[in-house]
């Protein structure tokens, strides 16, 4: 008995307890979903600022919340990798805030369905070239941040390391084209919208790589979650509410936008 007593202790100093993985039921149970969100995340895909509007993603899983009588349990983490982490080792429940899909991330997370669709883009900013095809980004100072989509894109057209410019956040990025720290910038598509629309200055070149769905990053083993998941995102694409939360957080021209990325 006391050995299980000091094994019990030993657990709950580690912290182990909180790492358990949990699906649907214990969530509810717990009245909890804990949603892990990078600290630099899109504040229009997930807003940490308290006041400000939640964001699409935000939005979207209070909805999903608000179904299952749960509440969210927002927790930051620093780096991409350490987000990633915590859900492949049940840490959080759920990262969200516009995580690419991606082949190399579904060998550790499993995925809900499409939320969001993005693609990369690249900016540069007057009086500079538009950027008109992806091997000319390797003769620019390219800015992007590490650890993301956008690294993985810069690499795929072929930049040097030596050209690349690392930055902190995505919504850093523009700026970088102001002050001349990058002379292009890989941004994905729905800051690159924002950007344009802020400052007349910038010029949007070419897509980089195909377009890329955006998910809800969920532990694997986890069936029930996931399950749920996609039948919300289902049912709030078919009612329209999707759409009318895409007006609101990208402005009246970004579903024409969405499409012309998926055609080309």
């Amino acid at each position: 008995m006391w050995r299980k007593g000091l094994w019990l202790i030993f657990l709950l100093a580690a912290g182990a307890a909180p790492l358990l993985s949990a699906d649907l039921p214990e969530i509810k149970e717990r009245g909890t979903l804990r949603v892990g969100v990078w600290a630099h995340s899109f504040p229009l895909l997930f807003s940490l600022k308290e006041g400000a509007p939640s964001g699409l993603d935000g939005e979207l899983l209070q909805g999903f919340a608000h179904i299952h009588k749960i509440k969210l349990q927002i927790v930051q983490k620093a780096t991409a990798e350490e987000l990633l982490s915590s859900v492949e080792v049940g840490a959080v429940d759920l990262m969200a805030g516009g995580w690419s899909d991606t082949e190399a991330r579904r060998k550790r997370i499993d995925f809900s369905a499409e939320v969001f669709v993005s693609r990369v883009v690249a900016l540069t900013r007057k009086p500079h070239r538009v950027v008109r095809a992806p091997e000319e980004l390797r003769t620019e100072r390219v800015g992007m941040v590490e650890g993301t989509i956008l690294a993985e894109a810069a690499a795929a057209a072929g930049v040097p390391p030596s050209q690349l410019r690392a930055f902190p956040s995505l919504t850093s990025l523009p700026g970088a084209l102001r002050t001349g720290e990058a002379s292009a910038v890989l941004v994905p598509m729905g800051i690159a919208i924002l950007a344009l629309d802020k400052d007349p200055e910038l010029q949007m070149g070419t897509f980089v790589g195909p377009s890329t769905p955006l998910a809800w990053g969920v532990r694997k083993g986890n069936p029930q979650l996931r399950g749920a998941l996609d039948e919300y995102i289902a049912n709030v694409r078919g009612a329209g509410t999707w759409s009318r939360l895409v007006v609101k957080y990208f402005g009246p021209h970004s579903l024409e936008i969405l499409k012309k990325a998926r055609a080309e």
